[in-house]
């Protein structure tokens, strides 16, 4: 059920401009914003994996006021990653296949439920939903077990659900932290998938 959704949100997404036509609504903050983030990670076997994220991002033209305290609004983000290791291949219990360095690109549409604070303050807090599609580098990992992870295939679908706030009174800087979910949905014959925590910090310009 939680791949079909994805898989949903996903598709679904490619649908903004259409959505939009019926109630669309001028954003007048649209704006690039720049992304550095980090944050370790885990899976169904030990790898010790770091994930390390430049992002660029841009806000879309699409928003929806859901009531008087809360707006939905959409970005693209576009980002590179890389996943490392911290697991010595010398150790006699690390798996003698699977790489401890993994390249990845990214492309996902980002929904935002932004909170509309009623009072005077330069705390903008949100919460962020994101179903996006990834390319790594390799799909086989080095475990700290006899057996490598492999995510079955190049193609990863990047889930990711957050919270954050942008600060002052022009919303420049923001924090977000993340829980991330990389798989395959079932596409590939092996799908291990792996997690990760990351807190970014973003600029707007």
């Amino acid at each position: 059920m939680i791949r079909r959704l994805g898989l949903y949100l996903f598709f679904s997404s490619l649908l903004f401009p259409v959505c939009s036509v019926a109630e669309p609504a001028n954003n007048p903050d649209k704006r690039w914003v720049a992304i550095v983030g980090a944050g370790p990670g885990f899976s169904n076997r030990r790898n010790e994996l770091t994930q390390y994220r430049l992002a660029l991002s841009k806000d879309l033209p699409w928003q929806w006021s859901l009531s008087d305290k809360w707006t939905l609004k959409t970005r693209l983000e576009t980002s590179y990653f890389e996943w490392r290791s911290s697991l010595d291949d010398g150790d006699s219990d690390v798996s003698k296949r699977g790489e401890d360095l993994v390249h990845g690109m990214s492309l996902s549409p980002v929904w935002r439920f932004e909170y509309l604070p009623q009072w005077d303050t330069p705390i903008f807090p949100y919460f962020e939903v994101a179903v996006g599609a990834s390319y790594i580098t390799d799909s086989n990992i080095v475990s700290k077990n006899t057996n490598h992870t492999t995510l079955g295939c190049h193609f990863q679908f990047e889930d990711r659900i957050g919270l954050g706030s942008d600060f002052g009174s022009e919303r420049r800087w923001g924090v977000t932290t993340y829980a991330l979910h990389y798989s395959n949905a079932g596409t590939c014959s092996e799908n291990s998938g792996v997690n990760f925590f990351e807190l970014r910090l973003h600029y707007s310009f």
